[in-house]
């Protein structure tokens, strides 16, 4: 899957952002993508619950003969010459121990019960279990001695903000990839490959870093300055990009956040036409036409609410 994500047309390229990010939910940094492999897992987990809350079920008795006859299933063993079903819901034992809970039964006095946490109704489902899959996740990575830093509390707030403004999706996406420094800037193209000219295709005068394009080069400083948003003393980019974003972004109203990344994103592809075609624009003309991309955009938004409406 992550290689149909990066590459085109069969051919093979970089992969930037590492795909457990990618598949991080869209409130934490990623793009919502359910990583097969973690989800598999949160599958096996609803056969343990099966085993738990059903154990007068055929399954429930084989797997309790052969494998936990003196023991409950949470104090159960892999075993000698364990079967590859038996293995695989053990793998799912620690979501299950992190979600589920005993409770008395009130018109059973005695009776203990396993109820399901992360659900209202305490009921096991696939959904809620991947969400506890992912919480689990979340502990490891605290643990570690590098923080993620898509994590703060601003950060957060930001990518929650991202996947809801009224902006083109490929405008969302791209400063998705922006916060990740996952584009091919010269410098990070020259961190991959010998013999790169590093120097902005724009001003050839300073490295070409996305920090640069979107902020430094004298062609953005101009864009900026036609822009009319009032964030432009907001150009500390020491805790990276998706920092950057977050802080720019909470100066602005909703608006003026859709406006402000579509700037960025027209920025950028003014970038790639300079460098794959050769064509030369103005900062008037380039702010004029991300404008109207995003008029257009949100007009025909309107429309189509309007017409659901009806």
């Amino acid at each position: 899957m992550r290689d149909f994500w990066w590459h085109n047309r069969g051919e093979k390229r970089v992969h930037w952002v590492a795909w457990k990010k990618v598949c991080r939910p869209l409130g934490k940094g990623g793009l919502g993508v359910r990583e097969l492999k973690a989800f598999n897992i949160v599958l096996l987990a609803k056969q343990g619950w099966r085993l738990i809350t059903k154990p007068n079920s055929l399954l429930s008795l084989v797997l309790k003969a052969k494998y936990f006859p003196h023991c409950s299933f949470w104090d159960a063993q892999v075993g000698g010459r364990p079967s590859l079903t038996w293995r695989s819901i053990l793998l799912a034992k620690e979501v299950l121990r992190k979600g589920c809970e005993e409770r008395s039964v009130a018109d059973a006095p005695g009776e203990i019960r396993q109820i399901w946490k992360p659900s209202k109704k305490g009921i096991f489902s696939v959904r809620s279990a991947y969400e506890v899959f992912l919480g689990l996740a979340d502990q490891q990575l605290a643990s570690t001695s590098r923080p993620f830093p898509m994590l703060t509390e601003d950060c957060e707030h930001f990518w929650r903000h991202l996947w809801v403004i009224v902006a083109p999706p490929r405008v969302r996406l791209q400063i998705w990839r922006f916060c990740y420094d996952a584009v091919p800037t010269m410098a990070n193209l020259a961190k991959r490959q010998k013999e790169v000219d590093t120097h902005c295709h724009m001003c050839e005068a300073e490295v070409e870093t996305l920090q640069h394009i979107l902020l430094e080069c004298p062609f953005a400083r101009m864009a900026w300055g036609l822009s009319n948003l009032p964030w432009c003393h907001v150009r500390d980019w020491r805790e990276g990009a998706a920092a950057w974003f977050s802080a720019v972004m909470k100066r602005l109203d909703k608006e003026e956040g859709a406006w402000f990344i579509t700037l960025c994103w027209a920025l950028w592809q003014n970038r790639n036409r300079r460098r794959m075609e050769g064509s030369v624009s103005d900062p008037q003309r380039v702010v004029r036409q991300a404008q109207l991309f995003l008029r257009n955009y949100v007009d025909a938004r309107n429309k189509l609410k309007l017409g659901l409406l009806k």
